[in-house]
């Protein structure tokens, strides 16, 4: 299993833990000082059920909400590649936990401040063009939808962001999501303990065969995902290329579609 603390089924497992959770947090509060909050945690729910009381028709389970001292929400999600729909998703998915603290006729100054936290690897969706779509091109990316509502997006793999912060802890916590295996991330935990607990975690939650089952069949489906990501990128090329008067032999050489597929686009 590549990148073990990307994979949903082990992050969710691993970042329930409360203590985890307030160290990566703080980490992340000390890094990105535009974050004006603080990381004393009242509660956190896993993969629990989110329903207002006076609301019966909108249950959805939430992936990590942590509940704040002073009362603000913090939904945090990972992302294993990361494209439009899935900012979408983010979005809507904050709007709706915020939304769903009120009753009918009630002020929007009475509910929670919410903050969605999103973390992504992004090699394979390659985003670039939709931050710049939506002007989100630093380091950390934030979406305010209004005084209640914030979504950040930070790429664990932003280069810049890892080289010039060596020494930052949320820096260390990037380096242990990117890494491909337990023996990198203990390389780059260099004896903090909760950093060695945060793989500890992992590799706990991956040596139980059933999780290891939720796993595979995650990965699965990730991977097919992205071959169809993959598949529809080349259409769009092909598209392009023949409509531009190249050869069906041409596009084939360079795209690897077959040629029925090819014929296809030529027809329609």
């Amino acid at each position: 299993m590549l990148y073990p603390l990307t994979n949903d089924y082990v992050f969710k497992s691993v970042f329930s833990h409360k203590e985890i959770q307030e160290d990566f947090l703080n980490s992340f509060i000390e890094f990105y000082d535009k974050l004006n909050i603080n990381a004393d945690i009242k509660s956190i729910n896993a993969e629990k059920l989110l329903m207002a009381p006076h609301i019966s028709i909108k249950e959805f389970y939430g992936d990590l909400i942590i509940v704040l001292d002073n009362n603000i929400l913090v939904s945090l999600e990972m992302y294993n590649g990361f494209e439009d729909k899935d900012l979408k998703k983010s979005l809507c998915y904050i709007a709706r936990i915020y939304g769903n603290q009120l009753k009918k006729g009630e002020e929007y100054s009475s509910v929670k401040k919410v903050i969605g936290i999103t973390l992504f690897k992004d090699e394979t969706y390659k985003m670039n063009s939709m931050l710049e779509d939506y002007e989100l091109v630093d380091k950390v990316n934030k979406i305010k939808i209004e005084e209640g509502v914030e979504l950040i997006l930070v790429d664990i793999d932003n280069e810049k962001t890892i080289l010039y912060n060596e020494d930052m802890k949320f820096i260390k916590y990037l380096k242990i999501f990117r890494s491909v295996n337990y023996m990198e991330m203990n390389k780059h935990s260099g004896g903090d303990e909760m950093l060695e607990k945060t793989i500890a975690y992992a590799k706990e939650f991956t040596s139980d065969p059933d999780n290891q089952n939720l796993i595979d069949h995650f990965e699965s489906a990730v991977r097919n995902a992205k071959r169809i990501a993959e598949s529809k990128g080349k259409t769009e090329i092909a598209k392009k290329m023949l409509k531009d008067g190249l050869s069906v032999e041409i596009v084939n050489k360079y795209t690897g579609l077959d040629f029925e597929e090819l014929g296809n686009l030529v027809v329609n």
